[in-house]
């Protein structure tokens, strides 16, 4: 089963590969954290039924850069290289998290003060559980008929 923690802890992975100097937060950042530092955190997350055996899942994930400042403003076109390195992680339009491929449905991303950030939409479908104890019984239903 595919979790929205799952697909976090792959990106941290991969984007810890391309900037292994960097920090990298899940979520909550503490208030100490030296620039440069990446954060990601869960924007969205939605299931809807397809049928009776499938979900389909819609997981969007923020990942946000905070390049190094000098006084107030970022460090040349550092950021620019970033974004774009970031961008391309997904451009591929799937990402293979274990053994399953998740579409990139939609990247869009930009500036927030002196921060860039990209939100990258997943969707994939999930098979329910078919063993009909991982569902907790409804116990006795009273019907009147007037």
């Amino acid at each position: 089963m595919i979790t929205a923690s799952s697909i976090a802890d792959f990106i941290k992975q991969m984007i810890c590969l391309r900037y292994p100097t960097c920090q990298m937060y899940l979520h909550n950042v503490p208030g100490s954290a030296a620039r440069p530092y990446f954060q990601i955190h869960l924007d969205f997350d939605r299931s809807e039924d397809s049928n009776r055996f499938l979900t389909s899942e819609t997981t969007a994930l923020s990942i946000t850069y905070f390049p190094p400042l000098e006084g107030e403003i970022p460090l040349g076109l550092e950021p620019f290289s970033v974004y774009d390195s970031i961008k391309g992680v997904f451009r591929k339009g799937f990402l293979k998290v274990g053994d399953r491929s998740l579409k990139v449905a939609l990247i869009r991303g930009g500036k927030k003060d002196n921060e860039i950030f990209v939100i990258v939409k997943f969707v994939f479908d999930e098979e329910r559980p078919l063993d009909e104890m991982a569902y907790e019984a409804i116990g006795e239903v009273n019907l009147k008929n007037n």
